[in-house]
């Protein structure tokens, strides 16, 4: 499956009937990954629903092009929900959003979910 990927500045939730109700989206929480544990790129693949895979695949591929290293709240951000060109959107917890960076990245550094959580507005961890 090739997917397109934009970060895109977007409310993804939308209310109706007085409900929050997220159209289209993908999201799992999360807060486990660490290389430190022997965690690696595939195995938190094999802990991702098959058929989301292919979303996972296609951001790594993307945050790794652009040399991205986004933290949770900037995920949650107005700037850093991924949408892909089916238009499914990856809405994530900042813990799982750490989990998918640190796990993008687990090659070429060690890393654990917690580097990826949560950054301060003003840039210090």
């Amino acid at each position: 499956m090739a997917l397109n990927l934009w970060m895109v500045a977007m409310k993804v939730a939308e209310w109706v009937d007085g409900k929050q109700y997220h159209p289209n989206n993908i999201g799992w929480l999360g807060g486990y990954f660490n290389t430190a544990e022997g965690h690696t790129w595939e195995s938190y693949l094999d802990g991702i629903v098959p058929s989301y895979r292919p979303y996972v695949a296609a951001l790594k591929e993307e945050v790794r092009a652009k040399g991205l290293r986004l933290c949770g709240n900037e995920h949650q951000g107005p700037n850093g929900t991924p949408k892909f060109s089916d238009g499914i959107c990856l809405e994530l917890s900042c813990r799982a959003w750490g989990d998918f960076m640190a796990a993008a990245w687990s090659d070429i550094e060690e890393a654990n979910y917690m580097d990826y959580y949560y950054r301060r507005i003003d840039g210090a961890k």
